[in-house]
Formats: structure tokens, C-alpha cells, sequence
């Protein structure tokens, strides 16, 4: 911090010096006995893991995505806390483990039902439209998945055949 009124100790100074050797303060004029004193007092941070420019405790990525709350060990390593797909896997880190997941690599789909191709959680065997994640009408009210409820189709086993009230085939 420059000597002068109203600096102290804790004043701020950004100072940027490029090449190597002794630098000598001047004063605007030149004069090097009417210069500033310039004090640089600096600390290094210390840490308890220089080379993870870390502390113990500090958060941490292990690379494991099967773990939560990775942070540095004592032995200065990085280590999580095991999650129930810890060795099975979860490729798209959503929590539902491989083998499990519907799709392992989208982590927004988090449906177990491995018999669901389009992955929306409706089993294949009651979805009317396995195919579209966005239609999630099933079979159980509608047996044609023509969108006419099995109480108003005239025929509810064929889905060309519609309601009763609008339909001559009835």
C-alpha cells in the first residue's frame, strides 16, 4: 500500500509488474527521494491439498456419478458418498440406476419401466401410443386407443369404428 494519508494496511492495490529484477520507485518528476513508499505485503493461500488447490471438506467432483456430496478426503482425495447404483451404474446421473432406468442417457426420464419404449411411464401393454413420450392415454378406459371412451364406442375392440351416437356402423 502506498504511504501516504488515509491508506492502511488493508487498502486495496492492484499492481501488475512484467520482467524480472529491481524496480525502483520514482516521482512523476523523477526524483526517487520524493517517490512513494510502496510496501507489498501478499499471502499464498494455504491448503491442506495443494495439488487439488483444496481443503479437506471442500466440495469435489470424484468422476463417479453413481455418488452424491463428493468432497476431499483426508488423504486428499476425491470421494463420494455411495448411492444404491454404486457399481451398477447410472450413466445419465439421475439417480435410477442402470438395468432400471428407461433411458440412461436423458436425465429427465426417470421412469423404471424398462416394458415402456417411448419411456412417458405407461407400461407398452396399456399405452395406446408407445411410440410418443407426450401421449399417456392408456387402454384402460379407451380398449381401441381411438380416443372414444369404452362406454360410448359402439365398438371398442376396432378404433375405425367410433361412438355410437356419431357412428352408422353402430
Amino acid at each position: 500500500i502506498v504511504n501516504r494519508q488515509g491508506y492502511t494496511s488493508n487498502s486495496a492495490v492492484v499492481l501488475m509488474i512484467e520482467g524480472d529484477g529491481a524496480r525502483t520507485a520514482e516521482a512523476y518528476d523523477g526524483s526517487a527521494t520524493q517517490a512513494p513508499e510502496l510496501c507489498v505485503a501478499f499471502t499464498t493461500v494455504q491448503y491442506d491439498c495443494p495439488v487439488l488447490s483444496a481443503n479437506i471438506g471442500d466440495p469435489c467432483d470424484d468422476g463417479d456419478n453413481t455418488t452424491i456430496d463428493d468432497a476431499v478426503d483426508g488423504n486428499c482425495g476425491c470421494h463420494g458418498t455411495a448411492t444404491a447404483c454404486t457399481g451398477i451404474g447410472d450413466a445419465d446421473g439421475d439417480g435410477v440406476c442402470t438395468g432400471l432406468d428407461c433411458d440412461d442417457n436423458d436425465p429427465t426420464v426417470t421412469s423404471t419401466n424398462t416394458n415402456d419404449a417411448d419411456c412417458d411411464g405407461v407400461p407398452a401393454n396399456v399405452d395406446c401410443d408407445d411410440n410418443d413420450p407426450t401421449i399417456t392415454t392408456t387402454n384402460a378406459g379407451d380398449g381401441d386407443c381411438d380416443g372414444v371412451p369404452t362406454a360410448m364406442d359402439c365398438d371398442d375392440t376396432d378404433a375405425s369404428i367410433g361412438s355410437n351416437a356419431n357412428d352408422m356402423d353402430c
